[in-house]
């Protein structure tokens, strides 16, 4: 049984965005990072029709196309209660697909203590 948020999933943080509907995050913290601190760290999904600041990471897998184009490579870490209590991810990202974009992540911001 996992305990939150997990790395790979896809959640909308309604807390997270003052944009109508909230912003869609892509949790990018894994066992470590999330056993020492109550929080996750996420990059946010973006679509073309709007795109967000900051530097393009990784295209999404074209299978998740209907959620966004891709995530951007600035994260920010937020409360667990910022997702829905009993809510589920919107969609998983694979243990390779997830690999990609957090080796992405790695290359653009230096190494970080959260896989």
């Amino acid at each position: 049984m996992s305990v939150g948020p997990q790395c790979g999933e896809v959640w909308l943080l309604d807390e997270a965005s003052v944009l109508p509907g909230g912003m869609l995050a892509l949790v990018v913290s894994g066992p470590l990072y999330n056993a020492a601190r109550p929080r996750r760290m996420v990059v946010e999904v973006v679509t073309e029709a709007l795109p967000a600041a900051g530097a393009l990471l990784a295209p999404l897998p074209e299978r998740l196309a209907q959620l966004g184009v891709a995530v951007i490579g600035e994260p920010m870490t937020v409360p667990v209660g910022w997702f829905p209590g009993d809510g589920e991810p919107i969609a998983t990202l694979t243990a390779d697909e997830i690999d990609a974009i957090t080796d992405a992540l790695r290359s653009l911001i230096g190494r970080l203590p959260w896989r």
